[in-house]
């Protein structure tokens, strides 16, 4: 089940058509970080254009085709138990995450498998994967996510949960070699369900190897400080209001309109 490519205004940032560009070639080869320190923001438009616009002589932005905002669709994948979206909830040392992305533009899809290292930082891995292989692993599947997740045969029980979309704008620090997105136009969809849009702002994520950014520095002299989110767990919480997220209830009610009740189960 994939989301239409039907993006509206809403959302877009003035100061990325702005900035000169870089091509994907390019960006990956400054800026790779599949291991990489993680900073989240959910903020308004005009504060993550304010924020920009402060460091804007230090950015480019990725531009493929002449395009600058990109669908992504995403499918995570859990066990009947829940155990990714657990480990998370409870912030467990040891926690991952299992998602097929499909880049909506170009067609092309990934299986990526994020875990945590032994510094707390994410370490993301992937394969390129067909979108005939969404709801199914290969063979091969299965064993590089066992390989990557280090537990034999977890693989097997993992099961469909939860889509996401949305609309990505990545840039680079030329100078530090951070990498910045700003996703927008945010939904949800529980597998074989339908979507429903989560949230009217939008996130920044700063990605740098062990730094603080000169964005997270900007943000933070605007009274803007990362929060704990995930995509995967910010929909399944909002979906399914009775599992366990006191970790990002503050977020949820803040940002995402959410009320949930006392009554949620663990």
């Amino acid at each position: 089940m994939l989301a239409t490519n039907d993006e509206t205004a809403s959302g877009e940032l003035a100061i990325i058509s702005q900035l000169p560009t870089i091509s994907l070639g390019e960006l990956n080869a400054l800026a790779g970080l599949q291991t990489r320190i993680d900073r989240k923001y959910v903020l308004t438009v005009e504060q993550a254009d304010r924020a920009l616009s402060g460091v804007a002589a230090r950015l480019a932005a990725l531009d493929i085709d002449g395009s600058r905002s990109f669908q992504y669709n995403s499918l995570y994948f859990d066990t009947p138990e829940l155990t990714s979206y657990r480990a998370a909830a409870t912030r467990r040392r040891r926690r991952f995450k299992v998602r097929v992305r499909r880049y909506v533009d170009s067609g092309v899809s990934a299986l990526e498998v994020k875990t945590r290292g032994s510094r707390g930082e994410t370490v993301k891995t992937r394969v390129d994967y067909g979108p005939e292989c969404f709801d199914a692993f290969t063979p091969e599947a299965l064993r590089y996510i066992d390989s990557a997740v280090q537990t034999k045969g977890l693989a097997r029980q993992l099961h469909s949960m939860m889509w996401t979309s949305y609309y990505r704008s990545t840039m680079v620090d030329l100078q530090d070699r951070s990498r910045i997105t700003i996703d927008r136009c945010l939904q949800g969809s529980p597998a074989g369900s339908h979507w429903r849009p989560l949230t009217d702002r939008v996130i920044v994520e700063t990605k740098s190897t062990d730094r603080t950014t000169p964005l997270d520095r900007a943000l933070w002299a605007d009274h803007v400080r990362p929060v704990a989110i995930s995509k995967y767990a910010t929909a399944m919480a909002l979906h399914h209001p009775w599992l366990p997220a006191n970790r990002w209830s503050r977020v949820l009610r803040d940002h995402f309109g959410a009320r949930r009740g006392p009554s949620a189960r663990s």
